[in-house]
């Protein structure tokens, strides 16, 4: 019986198991990406961020209406899945998580789902069953800022010199952009614009950036041609017609929707501290000839957090399921009875807190009942005995303190 422990253990640690190496270091983000678009001829990103593996693949018709296009996605991601699973364990790099990023054709949000790789391993050796592996994944919905940020930003410059000033600015920007993040000259440029007739710009080539979960950089060539009004033909505009910018804008989005613009430079902007702003990006992020059209975004999860956010997922997916049933009208509110719930890790205790979206201080008793059994639940899944309280309560109230003890 030893024995076969020990081959078990050798094997959850992720060494070889009478099997050679096939992905060494440098070929598994290329192998995989290249195995996922033989097998499945689908748009893919394959991306590693320290231990995690992120691949993103973009399903046609995924969110078009309701229910459209899930019958055949959920045998697909399964098929998906076990292609990645096929490649991790045939490789003696160190992946701890890995996410599946699911896009629609030209669907604004995106469902990401992280597992944690040693829960695949207990499965495959029949230690946990496919239920209990299955809902050990963290589900969270982004805004698809590869197709959001896209869409503001083609509409940002179609519109641009064709509408009001306030009305670009009120449409297109951040409602907290600050003003050193916006090019000088762009706000000259907004008071030439009346100035001008048939504006006119051209996006000549694009580029995307990850920043995090909520920010993207997007890299732009934009030819702008225009005509000049009767009694302006002599004005010095600070653009000359047919000059091509080249333009870095960040797009930021609040919730898991809408993308706004939060910063917008150019290479021939005269503020030294704002040419330097934009210099600094540069070397920061990298040449933009390197940069993808479509990037997403990949968790860089510790265990600690990991755990979190599974409790945290859980309880969202469970209460909001609950409050539709109880109101169908939540499917589609803007702002949802429970804006979300906190998870992190304090010392010994796993802080809880929850958003209301009438900002309430008191957890209503069911919610608080459920979370606290959530937690306990996968806490034991995972016997992670340290922790040994439960902090729980609203993101401005008190929190009640819970003696837990874990198996």
């Amino acid at each position: 019986m030893s024995r076969w422990i020990a081959v078990i253990l050798i094997c959850l640690s992720g060494l070889s198991c009478a099997h050679k190496t096939s992905f060494p270091e440098g070929t598994l983000v290329p192998g995989l990406k290249k195995i996922l678009k033989e097998e499945f001829d689908l748009p893919v990103l394959v991306s590693r961020k320290n231990k995690t593996l992120g691949v993103a693949v973009t399903i046609p018709k995924l969110f078009t209406a309701p229910g459209s296009g899930w019958p055949v996605a959920q045998s697909l991601i399964w098929q998906i899945r076990h292609s990645i699973h096929r490649v991790l364990l045939s490789t003696d790099q160190e992946i701890e998580f890995y996410q599946l990023t699911l896009r629609g054709n030209n669907a604004d949000f995106e469902l990401a789902f992280i597992y944690y790789l040693r829960d695949y391993k207990m499965f495959q050796l029949g230690a946990i069953s496919r239920g209990d592996y299955s809902e050990r994944q963290v589900v969270k919905q982004l805004a698809n800022l590869a197709t959001g940020g896209g869409k503001r930003i083609r509409m940002f410059f179609k519109e641009l010199g064709n509408r009001k000033a306030e009305n670009i600015i009120r449409t297109h920007f951040s409602p907290d952009v600050k003003s050193e993040n916006i090019a000088t000259e762009f706000v000259s440029w907004l008071w030439e614009s009346s100035m001008k007739i048939d504006v006119h710009h051209q996006i000549l080539s694009m580029k995307m950036k990850n920043l995090d979960e909520k920010k993207s950089l997007f890299y732009l060539e934009v030819r702008e041609t225009f005509g000049k009004k009767h009694g302006f033909e002599e004005f010095p505009f600070v653009v000359t017609t047919g000059k091509i910018r080249k333009y870095l804008i960040e797009i930021h989005s609040p919730d898991s929707y809408r993308g706004y613009i939060s910063k917008l430079f150019f290479s021939d902007m005269e503020s030294r501290e704002q040419k330097d702003l934009y210099d600094d990006i540069l070397v920061e992020q990298g040449d933009p000839s390197t940069w993808d059209v479509m990037d997403f975004h990949v968790f860089e999860f510790t265990f600690d957090e990991f755990i979190n956010e599974l409790i945290s997922s859980k309880i969202q997916t469970l209460l909001s399921e609950r409050n539709i049933e109880q109101d169908p009208d939540e499917a589609t509110a803007l702002f949802p009875k429970l804006a979300g719930v906190r998870v992190f890790t304090e010392g010994n205790a796993v802080v809880m807190k929850f958003v209301y979206r009438n900002a309430q201080k008191i957890i209503y008793q069911e919610d608080k009942n459920l979370a606290i059994d959530i937690a306990v639940e996968i806490l034991n899944k995972y016997h992670y005995k340290q922790i040994q309280e439960i902090m729980i309560g609203t993101l401005s109230g008190e929190l009640e303190l819970i003696p837990v003890k874990i198996k």
